[in-house]
């Protein structure tokens, strides 16, 4: 008879210890001996440390998703959608909402959900933070205030809806608000919202924000959140929420409302609803979770395990129970997965739970961050640049975990490839919804070709002014070394087409000039004639400079597209000239392609700094562009 593991949470801790436990499985080859079955009541994993960033519309809905049907696709691990009711422990049996589940052996992975501490009306009329459903409705509520501010008149009205709180300075609280400040200016814009009339407030009971950090990085966090626009109450108590306002007390003992349609609840945490109703809570938790012993295992049941932030184990020599992070929940589910394995088997060693933690990182919008941690033991405050790249370091390995490269690609695309309004912690440099970075190399390369043969044309003319001509101007018959070659090239086939190829191909390997068709003959001959031998010296001057001013602005990133285009027309110039070498082919092709990748000029470029800013005087400043609308938002 097989033996019933059953999983009950997919969050972090729920789906590595599934992951963990099937690969164990499947090596020892007992698939059909064991089975294993995740139970939850959604059918994806949420990335509950990014939900600030779907709320506050930093990346799309689907980056903080990964559906279990991609996550356990060709492994052994059933995958149930259902809402469990109750948990009877005695009878090793899961009440769901449309079925009963027996076990075996039960791995609790359920999480802990928002804490709201008895306050009257913020569970019923705040937004919780807490879920991916959450995000999206704290999302649509901050998009709806502002829409709805636009249509209201009344200035202290159109104030209460743009008055926004953030409850709780912890970590989560502390990005929400950081978020929300960030994405404040762009709503603005969308919604023409005077930012004065904005107001967002981050409140906090105790007397400092981020209390498990050093004063040093709480110092900072305040002096950034104050610098994008947030109020910091330190210090206040939430006395009651409504739906038209929140409440608080600040020390003096009275508590005064503040009118607000958008209260955002980012404070404290307690036990999912089913560990609560399990009977197995230990008397002593905060926050309602399950005592265990050294190996996961609940101290009342060696069947039961617990893993994540449902577990209560204080590792020897620590005065606290493990912290109920990411960290903990990777670590657990690794020995949670090991241990259940020898019950199953009946054979091998037990590990004890021994974490050893790194650190904590969290950032302040898109562009800022805070990190204190290194080796257990030696931690150290991290610069901002550097912290936000640990903090998505951090979430590439446990997204390699779950899902791979395939997850890993699609986070970078969300948070670096394809950000809105630049909000990545590089900055836009490499946000374009085309890869056009990869063309970086080529844009430098020909702004180095084509300004390398200017200096040398230009060299040659300082030495003797007569060498200024780059080809030979016509006489007056019409006749020259270009018409008569290419003329003789073509006059062996009836048709120039197939002969151009031909001699395409020709030229590039002898190093001889690439023929000009002779049907553009005439029309050269005159334009040469009446048009550039007038002012041959003058006009092959300002080509030479051309080609050194555009290889210049290729170089910098800077008028990239309007760069590109010039050097394109160049190359057609030259080749009409009957004077052009096999180089002209990729010099026209590179340059065709640059054209329409104007965003690699803001990749390593001038045009990164330069162009928001031309954008910005045509739009507000430039009669003639505001009234013709040629500008570009």
């Amino acid at each position: 008879m097989s033996k019933k593991i059953v999983v009950l949470g997919g969050g972090y801790a729920g789906v590595l210890t599934a992951k963990h436990l099937e690969k164990k499985i499947r090596k020892k080859k007992k698939t059909e001996e064991i089975t294993v079955t995740l139970i939850d009541k959604n059918s994806y994993n949420t990335m509950l440390t990014e939900l600030h960033e779907v709320a506050a519309d930093r990346v799309p809905e689907v980056a903080i998703k990964m559906e279990f049907s991609k996550i356990f696709a060709k492994r052994n691990v059933e995958v149930v959608q259902d809402s469990i009711e109750k948990m009877d422990l005695e009878n090793k049996k899961l009440v769901g909402k449309h079925k009963t589940y027996e076990y075996d052996y039960l791995v609790v992975a359920t999480g802990s959900r928002q804490g709201f501490f008895g306050i009257e009306g913020a569970e019923e009329n705040s937004f919780s933070l807490w879920s991916f459903d959450d995000a999206v409705k704290i999302k649509n509520q901050i998009r709806n205030k502002f829409k709805e501010a636009t249509y209201e008149k009344d200035l202290e009205k159109r104030k209460d809806l743009l008055r926004f709180f953030v409850v709780g300075g912890g970590l989560s609280g502390v990005e929400m608000v950081g978020e929300l400040a960030e994405w404040v200016p762009y709503l603005c814009d969308e919604f023409f919202i005077n930012k004065e009339e904005v107001e967002v407030n981050l409140v906090e009971l105790g007397d400092k924000i981020l209390g498990i950090l050093p004063e040093k990085i709480q110092q900072k966090s305040v002096k950034r959140l104050n610098k994008i626009g947030v109020n910091v109450l330190t210090s206040t108590k939430v006395c009651k929420v409504d739906k038209s306002y929140i409440s608080l007390d600040s020390g003096a003992g009275q508590c005064i409302e503040h009118n607000t349609n958008t209260v955002i609840w980012a404070g404290g945490t307690q036990g999912s609803e089913v560990v609560q109703t399990s009977g197995a809570v230990a008397e002593r938790s905060r926050g309602n979770r399950i005592e265990t012993n050294k190996y996961l295992q609940y101290i009342k049941d060696e069947n039961i395990y617990v893993v994540g932030d449902n577990m209560m184990y204080t590792p020897e020599g620590e005065e606290r129970p493990v912290p109920q992070m990411v960290e903990n929940c990777e670590h657990s589910a690794h020995t949670c997965a090991k241990n259940l394995m020898v019950d199953v088997l009946e054979s091998g060693e037990k590990e004890e739970y021994k974490p050893k933690f790194h650190g904590t990182m969290l950032c302040i919008g898109s562009r800022y961050g805070q990190a204190y941690g290194g080796l257990p033991g030696k931690f150290v405050m991290y610069p901002s640049l550097l912290a936000m790249f640990a903090k998505h370091f951090i979430n590439v390995i446990y997204f390699f975990q779950v899902l791979g490269f395939n997850k890993v690609w699609s986070y970078a695309k969300y948070e670096i490839f394809q950000t809105k309004n630049n909000r990545s912690f590089l900055g836009g440099y490499f946000a374009n919804y085309t890869p056009s970075f990869w063309l970086v190399p080529l844009r430098v390369f020909l702004g180095l070709m084509w300004f390398s043969e200017g200096i040398v044309k230009f060299e040659k003319v300082l030495k003797d002014p007569q060498n200024i001509f780059m080809f030979e101007i016509p006489s007056a018959d019409g006749v020259t070394q270009a018409t008569e070659t290419v003329a003789e090239v073509v006059s062996t086939g009836s048709s120039w087409v197939p002969q151009m190829f031909h001699t395409i191909e020709t030229y590039a390997l002898t190093g001889t000039p690439l023929p000009v068709p002779t049907m553009f003959d005439p029309m050269m001959e005159w334009s040469m004639i009446n048009i550039i031998g007038p002012i041959a010296p003058w006009f092959q001057g300002f080509m030479i400079i051309a080609e050194m001013v555009i290889g210049l602005l290729l170089i910098a990133g800077l008028f990239t597209s309007i760069a590109a285009a010039g050097a394109a027309v160049m190359c057609v110039m030259i080749y009409m000239s009957g004077w052009s070498y096999k180089e002209i082919i990729w010099y026209f092709t590179a340059s065709i392609g640059l054209i329409g990748f104007g965003g690699t000029g803001h990749t390593f470029s001038l045009d990164y700094y330069v162009q928001p800013m031309l954008k910005k005087f045509a739009k507000t400043k430039c009669k003639i562009t505001k009234k013709w609308y040629l500008y570009n938002d």
